[in-house]
Order: C-alpha cells, then sequence, then structure tokens
C-alpha cells in the first residue's frame, strides 16, 4: 500500500513537472437567482469575508461567505444602483457606483448594511451640470471625470473627487481644456489624460509631467511609470514615449493583430492581449488567447497562449503580483463535429464547449496554475455562418460576469447556462 501511495505521488510530482502546472476547479460554488445583465461583483472586506453584491427584485442584495463557502448572511437594501460609469471597490469591502450625473453616485456601506446616493460638488456654479465620463479609485475615495456643461455645452474638462460621506474634496482642471474623455491609470497613481487630441500625463497629485499631440494613427492603450505606451493602427506596433510624446522605443508585435486590452504592472511592464484569428473548417474564427508581456525596455519578456483554440474569444481579468506572477482570465467556444446526421440534410452538427479559464503565469512565462470553471456543452447545425442550436447537452458556466482577485485566491461570477432558472448565476471560489 505504501508502496502505490508512493508511487502515485511521484507519478503526480512527475506530471507537474511535465506540465508546469495542475487544473484546479473550484474550491466552493454557490448558485443564486440573479439579473445577468445588471449588477453582478464580488469582492473582499479588510477581514478576509467573500462579498457577492448583485440586483434582485429591484433590490441591491449583498451576500456574505466565509472561506468554506458558507452564506453566513445576507443582506438586502432598497436602492437602485447605476454603475454605468463605473463600480469603485475599497479594500474594506464598500464601494462605490456611479452613472453620468452627481446625483447618481453611491457609496455603500456593507457591514453597516447602509447607503448614500447623491454626490455634493461644490465646484460647480449656478446653472452648470457635471456630464460624467467615467471614474476610478483615489487613495480610497471616489475620482469622478469629465465636463462641466452649461446651457448644454462643454465648458471644462473637470476630476472631482468625492469621499465616504459623499462630500467633494478637490478638483482639478486644466486651463483650455473643457472635456476629459479619457483616463488612464498606473499603479502608482498617475494618470493620462486624453481629451480631443492631446494625451496630458499627471503624477498622483495632478501636477502635469508632460502633454502632446496625439499623432494621427496612434492611441493611448496604457501608462508605463508616467510613460504614455500608444498603439500603431498600421503594422500592430507599440510605443513607449515620454510625458512629450519623444519614441524611447517601437515595439514590433508579430502576434497579436488585433489588441483588445492591456495592463501595466507595479514596475512599469506591460501586458498586452488580443488574437489574430484563423479560420476552421466549421466557419468559427479560432485562435490561441495570446498574452504578450514587454519590458519598460521594449523587449519580449514572454508570449503565453491558452491550452485550447477557441472562438468568440473574450478577455474577462488580469491580475499582477508583486513576485513578478500574473494571472489572466478568458472564455470562449472550442467546437468539434459531433458525428451526427440531421434528416436527409447535408448539414454536420458541431459540439460546441463554452469554456472560462484562469491561467497564473510566472515571471519567466510558464503557466503555474491553471484554473477552469464547470464547462457548458451544446449541439449546433452546422449551416455555413447561421448557426442553429438543436440539443442542450450539459449545464455548465457560459458567460463571466466578473472576476475578483484576493490575495492568490480568485473569485468569479458567472452565468449558468442549462439551469432550470434562466437567470442562475455561481459565485466560485479557486
Amino acid at each position: 500500500m505504501k508502496t502505490s501511495i508512493y508511487r502515485s505521488t511521484v507519478l503526480l510530482a512527475l506530471a507537474f513537472l511535465l506540465t508546469g502546472c495542475l487544473t484546479q476547479k473550484p474550491k466552493w460554488m454557490v448558485e443564486f437567482i440573479s439579473d445577468p445583465d445588471a449588477l453582478n461583483h464580488t469582492f473582499a472586506n479588510d477581514s478576509g469575508l467573500i462579498l457577492y453584491a448583485h440586483e434582485l427584485g429591484g433590490n441591491l442584495v449583498i451576500e456574505h461567505f466565509d472561506s468554506l463557502g458558507t452564506n453566513t448572511h445576507t443582506s438586502s437594501m432598497q436602492i437602485d444602483l447605476d454603475q454605468s460609469k463605473g463600480f469603485v471597490a475599497l479594500p474594506n469591502g464598500n464601494f462605490f457606483t456611479s452613472g453620468n450625473a452627481p446625483e447618481t453616485v453611491s457609496y455603500v456601506d456593507t457591514s453597516a448594511e447602509t447607503f448614500w446616493q447623491g454626490a455634493t460638488t461644490t465646484s460647480l456654479q449656478e446653472g452648470e451640470t457635471f456630464d460624467i465620463a467615467g471614474t476610478y479609485g483615489y487613495q480610497g475615495n471616489l475620482a469622478l471625470y469629465g465636463a462641466v456643461q452649461a446651457g448644454g455645452n462643454d465648458t471644462k474638462g473637470i476630476i472631482i473627487i468625492v469621499d465616504e460621506f459623499g462630500n467633494e474634496t478637490s478638483n482639478f482642471s486644466i486651463e483650455g481644456v473643457t472635456r476629459f474623455n479619457e483616463i488612464t491609470t498606473e499603479p502608482s497613481g498617475n494618470i493620462a489624460v486624453q481629451t480631443t487630441n492631446q494625451i496630458i500625463t499627471l503624477s498622483d497629485t495632478f501636477a502635469e509631467i508632460g502633454r502632446f499631440t496625439l499623432p494621427s494613427g496612434k492611441s493611448l492603450i496604457a501608462l508605463s511609470l508616467d510613460h504614455p505606451v500608444l498603439f500603431v493602427s498600421s503594422g500592430a506596433d507599440i510605443q513607449r514615449v515620454d510625458a512629450n510624446g519623444i519614441i524611447k522605443w517601437t515595439y514590433d508585435n508579430p502576434d497579436i493583430s488585433s489588441i483588445k486590452g492591456q495592463s501595466t504592472d507595479e514596475n512599469g511592464n506591460i501586458v498586452v492581449w488580443g488574437d489574430k484569428a484563423s479560420y476552421n473548417v466549421f466557419n468559427m474564427k479560432t485562435d490561441l488567447a495570446t498574452f504578450d508581456k514587454i519590458t519598460i525596455n521594449g523587449e519580449r519578456q514572454w508570449l503565453f497562449q491558452s491550452e485550447d483554440k477557441m472562438n468568440v474569444i473574450k478577455y474577462v481579468g488580469i491580475d499582477h503580483r508583486s513576485n513578478g506572477d500574473t494571472t489572466v482570465s478568458y472564455q470562449g467556444w472550442k467546437g468539434e463535429l459531433a458525428g451526427l446526421l440531421i434528416g436527409g440534410t447535408t448539414a454536420t452538427p458541431v459540439r460546441v464547449t463554452r469554456m472560462i479559464q484562469h491561467d497564473t503565469i510566472s515571471a519567466l512565462g510558464n503557466r503555474a496554475t491553471h484554473r477552469v470553471e464547470p464547462a457548458r456543452t451544446e449541439v449546433y447545425a452546422q449551416c455555413g455562418f447561421l448557426c442553429i442550436g438543436i440539443t442542450s447537452e450539459t449545464e455548465g458556466h457560459c458567460e463571466s460576469l466578473d472576476v475578483a482577485y484576493i490575495d492568490k485566491n480568485i473569485v468569479t461570477v458567472s452565468k449558468v447556462c442549462g439551469a432550470a432558472n434562466d437567470d442562475a448565476v455561481k459565485v466560485s471560489y479557486f
């Protein structure tokens, strides 16, 4: 018996060394009825308690879980949250949401089960309104950015900081700039403001570092140690420039023709992701989920791709750890012939497997951990570019709604297809 156990352990260790990782399934999963198209967010408080906020029957409902997945407490509040311009979770488990106007800004205290709605913005004058373009977390508060409007016209681009009591604590604007269209943040707290045709880099205290006119054919995709990172549409190249637009290096990106997202770690290294799709015999675009990590010197640190070829790839999350590890989350479909014939037609059924996966990549580019959600299998009739579902085989996770990275763990919310109730979602803990 001891010899058998020993051999099994050795085989397991050899498998780990050969593959670089072991596939992990969730430690626990809990199913809820929720509105998949509304509020679905997971996060944690400073005590490590897992929280899931969702909307049910027009009310905000918060579920509280311990480390074993026990739902220890459920709270419900009669509040309708508009999160169209942002959801910002705080380390204490409380959170902000915002729509496009100050009266839609909300703050929820999850432990006290209280909330307020409507922020007080003292910088606005009579007859002025604040059109909020977006939000981000700022030193434990909420940063709102967009434009001050008078008579329906933009008059001043502005950032307004709102505290946990709903009061404006400070604001920032730039002379001559009538709107902040988009803001790119980095871990250090620096930001890049994109106006109509300029990129303006600011410190975490809003001191200007530099500005330049954005050239035609280029777009801002990231901020790396106060250096804007640009995507060049012709050639799919990536450039790191200084705060005044002077090119520091150009990276020839041979593996991703369509960049779908980007992120920077605390050391300024850049990860971009996307795909270069090809067609298979089922007329479905297939590719590997692809991630490219570039150092601040413009060199490739690693190229990482999914194990399975997929189509309809969506990238749903990324997390950078201080030890250099990166966790990435993505989903897609994998198709294969079902081996059946339908009546007298020439249609060939295709079995489609919907997958949601999470991989942790080491600083050397190796897959350290491979996590998978329960897959969903469906069969479709092959009919050119239009496929018709003919059978549903297994219940499984078909759409990622939220991913939260908590220490070395992952908490997710996923829509469950094939469940008895179409509004079924599952909270999973890895």
